[in-house]
């Protein structure tokens, strides 16, 4: 009989690994077990949508476990994040967003809920999560997005207020998430794991592709999402860049990232050069995290292949046009370059303005600071 207002709670049911399933090894007695890893703080984080949105809301997991060292995180996110999101050594359990996991999650009594997802579905799911403290994003009682704590209140502040996050606001994304929880932000970067699957990847693809790994690998993703698809540049300015890299530096191989969306672009700037190498990622994600971290340097827009490349510890170069430059952080150095155009940023689909912002970009920079690069990394 499961009465938890009554029963006494063993101690090894507090343990980490404890599930009521089976034991946490074979022939293992958890009622003999004299080392259980007590669980003090059980936390929830929620972020489901945008694959880039997920990794940079990660941003505050290990300030979390910096905070609460003896907590269990639970992360509940999209099953299209799960391989960015999987073997990450600040989650403790990982858990995919459907109808089951909505059930099994109300019935969860958490210390700690922290919803990052400015949506009124998650916010609502939030809403009924048993927990003693809550941060982030809720439902009000007329169906609209607010806030749980009184520290949420700037981050909340910026998807309404275009003036704040367009021309006032100077900090990034993660600074913003985990000064939203009352802690104190210590640059502690967003992280992918990289695992052996990922390495056995990466020496298969050297092989089969012909990648030198004595030569300076610089990747260029030449995607984005087609919710803001002026986050990328047009197939002209990449073959401008990709023609002056090899022109400058004979040592270099140019390594073309990108989706699905990309095999058309990536198969045609492939053909410039047989040093300009097609990377696209017709597979799962696991490919495209083992893709970028096989680059020295990665170059990209403002989409899902610029926080990967921050993700597995690569310098960036990083051009902007409708979304902020100061909300992503380059944790492992690199160089942001801004669109020359007054209207940016303005976070909108499409465009009007008889000169976009992704033709206003200084290519000649960006090749220079790509370059730059070539020093400083020793093989």
């Amino acid at each position: 009989m499961i009465d938890n207002s009554n029963k006494k709670v063993e101690l090894y049911q507090q343990c980490i690994k404890f599930n009521g399933y089976k034991p946490c090894a074979p022939y293992k007695v958890c009622e003999d077990c004299n080392t259980p890893q007590l669980v003090e703080k059980r936390i929830l984080v929620i972020s489901l949508l945008g694959l880039g949105a997920v990794l940079m809301a990660s941003s505050v997991l290990q300030p979390l476990k910096r905070e609460y060292k003896s907590s269990k995180i639970t992360f509940l996110t999209s099953k299209a994040a799960v391989p960015i999101m999987e073997n990450n050594q600040y989650i403790d359990e990982l858990i995919v967003w459907n109808p089951e996991t909505v059930l099994f999650l109300s019935q969860i009594k958490f210390d700690i809920v922290v919803n990052l997802d400015r949506t009124r579905h998650v916010s609502a799911l939030a809403n009924i999560i048993n927990a003693d403290k809550k941060y982030g994003f809720g439902l009000d009682s007329y169906g609209s997005i607010n806030y749980f704590n009184e520290e949420f209140e700037y981050l909340y502040k910026l998807g309404i207020d275009d003036k704040l996050r367009f021309k006032i606001n100077t900090k990034s994304m993660a600074q913003i998430m985990v000064e939203s929880l009352g802690l104190a932000y210590q640059n502690e970067p967003y992280t992918i794991t990289v695992t052996s699957k990922h390495e056995s990847i990466k020496e298969s693809t050297f092989k089969e592709k012909g990648i030198r790994k004595d030569a300076f690998l610089i990747g260029i993703n030449t995607g984005c999402s087609d919710l803001m698809p002026l986050r990328k540049l047009p197939r002209d300015a990449n073959e401008k860049i990709i023609k002056s890299l090899i022109e400058k530096e004979k040592d270099c191989q140019v390594l073309l990232l990108g989706g699905k969306e990309e095999e058309e672009i990536n198969q045609y700037l492939s053909s410039i050069d047989k040093n300009v190498i097609n990377l696209t990622n017709t597979k799962d994600l696991s490919y495209g995290i083992a893709y970028t971290s096989m680059c020295d340097i990665v170059f990209s827009g403002c989409s899902l292949g610029l926080h990967m490349g921050i993700a597995v510890g690569k310098p960036c170069v990083a051009w902007f046009g409708p979304s902020c430059e100061q909300e992503v952080q380059l944790f492992f150095g690199g160089k942001k370059f801004k669109a020359d155009v007054e209207c940016a940023p303005c976070w909108q689909k499409t465009c009007n303005q008889k000169v976009l912002c992704n033709t206003r970009v200084h290519l000649d920079e960006i090749v220079e600071e790509l370059l730059l690069y070539k020093n400083k990394i020793h093989k």
